[in-house]
Parts: C-alpha cells; sequence; structure tokens
C-alpha cells in the first residue's frame, strides 16, 4: 500500500477558518450564497487535497492512516452519492475531519480526484463547519459558501457528465440551500475509484489528530446509481501506530455504514 496525504497549504493553514469563510462574498439578490461563493473569483480556499494512493482489492478490509469508510477500486466509475447528518465534533484535542464522496482518488497512481462534501475545522476549542468542492490537483478545496451546522442533512454526489465535466453537488435540506456547480475533471478526470471517506489531513509534515466526531452515518449510499455494496467496496479503519482511531461498519441494507470515533491519534 503506497499512501499519499491530504495537505493544508502552510499559509492558509496561519488563517482562522472563521476569517476565511467571513470573507466570502454576498450572494447577489436571488441568488443563494452557496452558488456564489462556489464560483467567486478571489476567494481563499481552505487547502489542497491530495488523494490517498492505494492498492486494495475489492471486498477486501485494511487499515489507513488517514481515511476511513468504503473504496470502489475496480474502474468504470461515474457517479457516487451519499447522505448523512452532520456530526457534533469536539475541539477538545484539536484536528480536522472532513466527510465526502469522490471519484478517482483511490489507486496506485491517482492524478485526479474530483471530491467535495462537509469540512470541520478546530480553531482551538472551536469547531467551524464549511461545505466544500475539490478538483484535484487543479484546484484547492472550494468553499460552497452554504452554513453548515451539527445535525443538518446533508446530500453529496459526484458526477462525470461526459467530456470530463463534473457535476459536483452538495446540499443542506436543514439550512434549505444546494448548489449542483459543472467542473473539469483535472487531468482529464478519472473513473478508477468511487469512495465514500471519512478523513482527518495532514498539516505540515504530519497528520492532524482526529477530532471526536462520535458517531457518522452515511446513508443512501449508491456508486453509478447502484447500491454501494454492489460494487463490492473496501472497507478501510483509521489507525497509527496500532491505535485504532475510527472504525468503518458494514454495510447495512446495501447502502449505510458508519464510522465511529475512537480516539485522537
Amino acid at each position: 500500500m503506497i499512501i499519499r496525504t491530504r495537505r493544508l497549504t502552510a499559509a492558509l493553514r496561519a488563517l482562522p477558518m472563521a476569517a476565511v469563510l467571513a470573507a466570502l462574498p454576498a450572494a447577489p439578490a436571488g441568488m443563494p450564497a452557496a452558488t456564489m461563493a462556489a464560483g467567486a473569483a478571489g476567494s481563499t480556499p481552505p487547502g489542497t487535497v491530495q488523494p490517498a494512493f492505494m492498492h486494495v482489492a475489492p471486498g477486501s478490509a485494511t487499515t489507513n492512516t488517514h481515511w476511513s469508510g468504503y473504496d470502489a477500486t475496480t474502474g468504470d466509475y461515474t457517479s457516487v452519492t451519499a447522505s448523512w447528518t452532520q456530526p457534533t465534533v469536539s475541539c477538545s484535542e484539536g484536528g480536522d475531519v472532513v466527510f465526502w464522496v469522490g471519484l478517482g482518488g483511490g489507486t496506485a497512481s491517482s492524478d485526479s480526484l474530483q471530491q467535495n462534501g462537509t469540512f470541520v475545522q478546530c480553531e482551538g476549542s472551536t469547531p467551524v463547519y464549511s461545505a466544500w468542492w475539490e478538483t484535484w490537483p487543479c484546484n484547492a478545496i472550494t468553499q460552497y459558501g452554504g452554513t453548515v451546522k451539527p445535525g443538518d442533512k446533508i446530500t453529496a454526489s459526484a458526477v462525470n457528465l461526459g467530456s470530463n465535466k463534473y457535476q459536483l453537488s452538495v446540499s443542506d435540506t436543514t439550512e434549505g440551500w444546494s448548489v449542483d456547480p459543472t467542473k473539469t475533471g483535472c487531468n482529464g478526470g478519472s473513473t478508477a475509484t468511487a469512495e465514500v471517506i471519512t478523513e482527518t489531513p495532514e498539516i505540515g509534515s504530519g497528520l492532524a489528530s482526529l477530532p471526536d466526531f462520535g458517531k457518522a452515518t452515511y446513508t443512501g449510499a449508491t456508486i453509478n446509481s447502484n447500491p454501494l455494496a454492489n460494487a463490492d467496496p473496501a472497507k478501510i479503519n483509521m489507525a497509527r501506530s496500532g491505535v485504532t482511531m475510527d472504525t468503518t461498519s458494514k454495510i447495512s441494507g446495501g447502502n449505510s455504514f458508519s464510522n465511529k470515533w475512537k480516539a485522537s491519534s
């Protein structure tokens, strides 16, 4: 297994996430804030995402230092969708955690990842919640701009529309916003893998700790419009130095599973 991790740029890490969110421009009348923020020129993104480069067999179980969830790896994937209730995150031990769906992030030679979801960054003891999209490595994480709060009902999908165009949709039905921008896939895009993932990023030369998110339950998860289980995905638990940080449940009903927090590092 070859692993490369998410990196947050040092310059941006020096900025509080709250300041980044506050700097996003207001939407014009009639345009949802989420739509405006997703395409706002000059807005500062909250980081740069890299995929985890992995060799995993279909249907296998493995551990990873920063990924947990399910990764389908047999290829020819054009869509992935999942819903979740935004977990309440405790920042008593700091850290960052991201909940997302994506296409192309789990091969040994991936140079293209289209993904989107929600991000929780601990600013001291305060969790800051946001929603984002990215086409790696061409575009860093970009805020959608819509408000995200603990307990919100989130649905995210990444869809290859053909001709290297991707629709990266997120909706927050609790807050009443949705956005579905079409973006150009990086380096021609990728159909090699499809993922539903809970992740903690790399900061500087080391991995962030995993803040206590309790449990994240993904429901309605589909790949190519079929139940997640049909893709025979690999199950991933997060662990470092022999310490299990979170666990991934078995798939229930073909399309649902949970990640459960165990330790910060």
